[in-house]
């Protein structure tokens, strides 16, 4: 689902371009490492909170992707007593160590690297925070980008979350700043249909910007009934990585959405784009295709 994704990233770098603040990861989207999955609570093939899943369920390991162009990267997950505890890049250009509280996440800490010279470009250490329930309410993040060693520019964010009365999130806002000056806010809205995300509304608002609002909408149908490979991630990280619009990436729910619709309001564009996907007996997700772009999925059994 790769170009799905891309599809989703480069609307969504709208915001970056027009506020010119660094948020974009080093291959220009918007994904932060993990994020780059926001599913809120319910998942497919693992309902247990916490960086667990259920016992002897499947959990994603690999996610295996070639662009049309026959360019080929690889997301590796890994578990250490049944607790996702890093999510690695192939080539060594992103990696994210999660550290852990009382059975949640308390911490990640996110580093890009540049992938000719491995040199460091981009640090990003989020704290998290709970509510009585174990649901995420605030993260509090901060992005440090560098060169030649030198950390040149440093952006704080805080993110707060609203939830329905079945747990999953509704809502997020979303501050950037620089110093004292708020550069960027974000306010996303998600609807649900069912057990999957079905609409998010992002939209950007900049303070002092002659521009007007920023809005990204989009709309994700025909859903299969399979168990969709993301879904299969711990709870508690895709809440974590649902603030970083990373929706056409890490997946919309449990099931997989076939068709997704994306439209901005700066120029009034649509795109368009379809996916099909193949299952293991066990009707789990083992490969997408979409625009020519293919992708593959690998399980381990916790």
């Amino acid at each position: 689902m790769k170009s799905v994704k891309f599809l989703f990233s480069l609307i969504c770098g709208l915001f970056l371009f027009v506020s010119c603040v660094p948020e974009a990861d080093s291959n220009g989207d918007l994904l932060h490492g993990i994020g780059d999955i926001g599913i809120g609570n319910g998942g497919g093939g693992n309902s247990g909170g916490g960086g667990t899943g259920g016992t002897g369920a499947k959990v994603l390991s690999k996610y295996n992707t070639t662009d049309s162009n026959k360019a080929s990267i690889s997301y590796n997950f890994t578990y250490s007593n049944k607790v996702l505890t890093k999510i690695a890049i192939s080539d060594g250009s992103l990696t994210t160590d999660l550290t852990y509280s009382n059975g949640l996440i308390s911490k990640s800490v996110t580093v890009i690297k540049d992938e000719q010279t491995g040199t460091e470009t981009t640090s990003t250490t989020k704290n998290i925070e709970y509510n009585s329930v174990g649901n995420i309410t605030k993260i509090e993040s901060t992005d440090e980008m560098s060169m030649s060693g030198s950390v040149i520019n440093t952006t704080d964010k805080t993110t707060v979350f609203t939830y329905n009365s079945d747990g999953k999130i509704t809502k997020y806002i979303q501050t950037a700043s620089i110093g004292s000056l708020v550069s960027q806010s974000f306010v996303c809205d998600i609807s649900y249909t069912g057990k999957n995300i079905s609409k998010v509304v992002l939209t950007t608002k900049m303070p002092g910007s002659p521009l007007p609002d920023l809005v990204v909408t989009s709309i994700f149908s025909n859903f299969d009934n399979k168990i969709a490979a993301f879904s299969t991630l711990p709870e508690n990280f895709r809440q974590l990585s649902i603030s970083d619009f990373s929706f056409a990436f890490y997946g919309t729910g449990t099931n997989n959405f076939g068709k997704v619709s994306i439209t901005e309001s700066m120029m009034g564009t649509t795109v368009d784009a379809t996916a099909s996907y193949s299952y293991d007996s066990e009707g789990y997700t083992i490969s997408a295709s979409s625009n020519g772009d293919n992708s593959t999925y690998e399980y381990i059994k916790l």
